[in-house]
């Protein structure tokens, strides 16, 4: 997908390409679903510079870099307190330095989860939507978390 607005790929499997299995760029709206990418000698599945996507029950393996790579998208969240390496190395500097002044990313993290969980649990499914949207801060580097989840 290069360039569109919106765009769906399913039941799919790329194995032994010469690049990318699938590249997904400057594209907003998309769902790659029960894709398998395996033996490729890029990456297996390759989302860059794409808002709005969603990859799930998709398998990549045995590829020469990454399997999954959601790359340089509009939001980041992630399962690590600061989304970064800790302890962190002064000669590097803050990822947060980056991401939230200079590139505009939303960053979520430190969500507690246990009750979504457990209402998931209780429902008898385990795929949702979360929206978090930040609260509007003029010059502001923060907000507090602003999360709901859709089952």
């Amino acid at each position: 997908m290069d360039r569109v607005g919106g765009g769906v790929v399913r039941n799919l499997t790329v194995q032994q390409s010469e690049f990318n299995a699938l590249y997904v760029l400057e594209t907003d709206g998309f769902v790659i679903d029960k894709v398998t990418a395996r033996g490729n000698d890029e990456y297996g599945i390759l989302a860059f510079a794409s808002d709005h996507g969603l990859i799930q029950r998709s398998n990549a393996y045995y590829n020469g870099d990454s399997g999954i790579y959601p790359g340089s998208g509009s939001d980041l969240n992630a399962d690590n307190p600061a989304i970064e390496v800790s302890p962190g190395d002064p000669k590097v500097g803050s990822l947060h330095r980056r991401l939230i002044p200079l590139l505009g990313f939303a960053l979520g993290e430190l969500f507690v989860l246990d009750e979504l969980r457990d209402a998931l649990a209780a429902a008898g499914r385990w795929e949702f939507l979360f929206v978090g949207v930040p609260l509007y801060l003029p010059r502001g580097v923060g907000s507090p978390g602003n999360a709901l989840a859709l089952i």
